[in-house]
């Protein structure tokens, strides 16, 4: 009889082993991947309130006085303010407060967003079509902002910035957007 090799038994009790093993780290690296994306959504909302007091700032320099309500729209092809035309992206502010969204911090450069794919949609046009696809991309902001944790854009968050001295609070002002930062999530990035 030959005793070369293993039995049906050593066999099973090493995959076994390798699919217990293969179980523990598949649930470490699972573990791992949502740690990062939880890190990035809280350097994320770090960069939110950062970008909201520059724009505050900037803002406040020129435009806040009493109960005053100014509007902007952020930045455009053809607009002749400072912050732009498009109406779905305007700055509101009103006594020691400023409203806007997201996505207006994103296309008035305070805050870096990810290219939307608008340009590259634009390759699979002909040349006829691309011309003019890629005339309306360079009329809009190309970037989008995007939540970290599950790839949604969150452009559309609005959010109320104030001053009182030299204390800022950023809040959250999306009445039902269950993907929006809290006012939590701005306080804790805040500090």
């Amino acid at each position: 009889m030959n005793n070369k090799g293993f039995t049906l038994i050593e066999l099973l009790a090493v995959i076994v082993i390798i699919s217990i093993l293969g179980g523990i780290a598949a649930v470490e690296v699972i573990s791992t991947i949502n740690s990062s994306k939880n890190a990035a959504y809280n350097i994320m909302v770090n960069n939110i309130v950062t970008a909201s007091k520059t724009l505050y700032d900037e803002v406040s320099n020129s435009y806040i006085s009493g109960s005053t309500v100014y509007q902007f729209a952020v930045k455009g092809s053809d607009c002749s303010t400072d912050f732009g035309c498009n109406t779905n992206e305007e700055i509101t502010v009103s006594g020691n407060q400023i409203k806007t969204n997201l996505q207006s911090l994103v296309s008035n450069g305070f805050l870096d967003g990810i290219d939307n794919g608008c340009i590259d949609s634009c390759d699979k046009k002909s040349d006829a079509e691309r011309d003019v696809c890629l005339n309306s991309c360079s009329n809009f902001n190309n970037k989008i902002l995007i939540d970290p944790r599950d790839k949604k854009d969150i452009g559309g968050c609005e959010i109320i910035i104030a001053k009182n001295g030299n204390s800022y609070t950023v809040t959250n002002n999306s009445i039902s957007n269950s993907v929006c930062p809290t006012t939590d999530d701005y306080v804790k990035g805040n500090k």
